[in-house]
């Protein structure tokens, strides 16, 4: 325990796994997620061999110690109330080319399951195979950074399916403009409203680049692609 404030613990990871330091929510609802155990020094003090603390200065405050059986789960628990204004500047990067590939493997995807031949759904699959490896590289290095949780991730992920399965729709229909108006999934725990509805506009602009390069209109999908990097440098803090 470095700090408690009410229910939020302040803490630093002594053993297991999970995040080395941060805060979380001690208790949910009727579910404790924490429990403490104890003071180490406290122990010490009223042994025999303990030194008189009146004696040392330089002694060491009474450090109490919680046992958190899922620090995970309580890290995540903690996470889902704080709300993002901005994306953090460590997720960045790797988050961007992770719904840039998910939606180029749901689009190959698509194009396998729609394939005329099997030349070209093998063609499709192989795409589809070798976005989903990149994306899940992507995913991994954003998950090391215990920035965005699962439940937050899985939705981004469903979001860019979302922006995926549309455009497969409109290069078959040959109609881009239900792209720019995809629908935008609830607002996630993680996330500002403002944050959120830049998201979505971030992920429609990559949809319309992804869009215009499968239809080998260069000028449309470079425009779009720019567009997709503006808004998501404008999103990181």
């Amino acid at each position: 325990e470095l700090h408690l404030d009410g229910e939020r613990l302040h803490y630093r990871r002594l053993s297991g796994s999970g995040p080395e330091s941060g805060w979380i929510s001690i208790r949910l609802e009727h579910k404790d997620l924490a429990r403490r155990v104890g003071s180490e020094n406290e122990a010490k003090q009223n042994s025999p061999e303990a030194p008189d603390a009146s004696d040392d200065a330089d002694m060491l405050e009474d450090v109490e110690e919680f046992v958190v059986p899922d620090i995970e789960e309580a890290w995540e628990v903690e996470a889902e109330h704080r709300a993002l204004s901005r994306l953090p500047m460590e997720v960045s990067s790797d988050l961007k080319w992770f719904v840039w590939n998910q939606i180029w493997r749901r689009l190959n995807g698509r194009f396998a399951a729609q394939a005329r031949s099997d030349e070209e759904r093998v063609r499709s699959q192989n795409r589809a195979q070798e976005d989903a490896e990149r994306m899940n590289i992507h995913l991994r290095a954003v998950e090391a950074t215990k920035t965005l949780t699962k439940k937050t991730l899985r939705h981004i992920k469903k979001q860019a399916e979302l922006i995926g399965d549309t455009v497969a729709a409109s290069i078959r229909e040959q109609k881009w403009l239900q792209i720019a108006r995809v629908e935008a999934l609830a607002l996630p725990g993680q996330f500002e409203h403002t944050l959120w509805s830049n998201f979505i506009v971030a992920l429609r602009s990559a949809g319309m680049a992804v869009f215009f390069t499968c239809r080998n209109t260069s000028e449309g999908a470079e425009t779009h692609k720019d567009y997709f990097e503006m808004k998501w440098v404008k999103m990181v803090r």
